[in-house]
């Protein structure tokens, strides 16, 4: 067994313990502003009791996209802790403001290993440069920024989430990227689809899924994020758990709703998503799935009334057992199956 990349340094697979895989502590989430009408009347300066705003419109207010507290994030990461946590993959790409200078801080604070990421994030975030750069230009910066420490010192230990929204070709470009960078790296990848909540998109994601493995990409080493539904559909999930990609379920605690296309989206609920994961396990497919509560926006956190990041380990370890899945298959969930992707270095 390998070491995982964090941004301390490597940190031996053995010791990675209790692992979200997909989760922001800093991040600027602006590419997905859609505008409130509230939110000009109101202003930047949303205190606790608007957090009913928030949940009615995820994306409608900028204090909800902006995350940039070092403190707020430490709080969030020693909740972790403090339930047996002992690894975050922060998978803020390009496009959604990443600071691995405030992923050191966080780290060094807290005590727990922190994984950066490269990687793109969906069209909406794309910059000049995303547009202009080749295929081979961006895989390249991929590989270089797991190889060579930047200036605050980090490598990466992660690629992804690559954003997959439509996919537009430009995304499109990102995976292919990705992949040519997974396959000169052997660091794990991860997609952010749509295909969970969106029935519709199954068709797309498949196809994105094609666009990896045909640029060289191991399936072996993909994750397929916000799997969360998508148990509604077994054909397609067992046509990603075929090639040997795993789901993540990582959007516990999210049950409230996000627009997209201007369609407001329901999301699934946390009862939904256990029964979902023990279905897998029924299933044999539980040594191919993940877990995480991706907060991003910031009615997640635990300082404006969400569940944080430490939901999974510390509010539904007892509704899990309830649905069948038990410790044991928690901890393939949360350190076996993170371990075997993580530690490649």
């Amino acid at each position: 067994m390998g070491s995982a990349i964090t941004v301390l340094g490597p940190v031996p697979g053995k010791e990675l313990g209790m692992t979200l895989m997909h989760e922001h502590l800093v991040m600027d989430f602006r590419c997905r502003f859609n505008g409130s009408p509230a939110s000009s009347s109101i202003g930047p300066d949303l205190e606790l009791h608007d957090r009913w705003r928030l949940v009615k419109e995820p994306a409608g207010f900028e204090a909800n996209l902006i995350r940039d507290d070092i403190a707020t994030a430490c709080g969030e990461v020693h909740a972790f802790k403090r339930v047996g946590g002992q690894t975050i993959v922060d998978v803020t790409t390009e496009g959604l403001g990443p600071s691995p200078g405030s992923l050191v801080r966080i780290a060094q604070a807290t005590g727990v290993n922190i994984v950066a990421s490269t990687g793109v994030y969906v069209h909406a975030s794309h910059s000049a440069w995303v547009h202009e750069s080749t295929t081979t230009e961006l895989a390249q910066r991929m590989v270089d920024e797991i190889h060579v420490p930047d200036a605050d010192g980090v490598r990466r230990g992660f690629i992804g989430e690559i954003g997959a929204d439509g996919p537009t070709a430009c995304e499109v470009k990102t995976v292919r990227a990705a992949a040519i960078a997974q396959r000169e790296t052997s660091a794990p990848v991860s997609i952010h689809l749509l295909s969970g909540a969106l029935p519709e998109t199954r068709v797309d994601a498949l196809a994105v899924v094609d666009e990896f493995v045909a640029a060289g990409g191991d399936s072996r080493r993909l994750i397929a994020c916000h799997q969360d539904g998508s148990g509604t559909d077994m054909e397609f999930q067992e046509k990603l758990l075929r090639q040997g990609i795993t789901l993540e379920y990582d959007t516990f605690g999210f049950e409230s709703t996000f627009t997209y296309e201007g369609r407001y989206i329901q999301l699934p609920t946390d009862t939904q998503r256990i029964k979902e994961v023990a279905s897998l396990w029924d299933r044999g497919w539980g040594d191919q799935v993940v877990l995480s509560q991706d907060v991003c926006y910031r009615m997640m956190t635990r300082e404006w009334g969400g569940w944080g990041i430490a939901h999974i380990l510390e509010s539904l370890t007892a509704r899990f057992e309830a649905a069948g899945v038990g410790s044991e298959q928690l901890e393939t969930m949360l350190i076996e199956n993170p371990r075997r992707l993580l530690a490649f270095a």
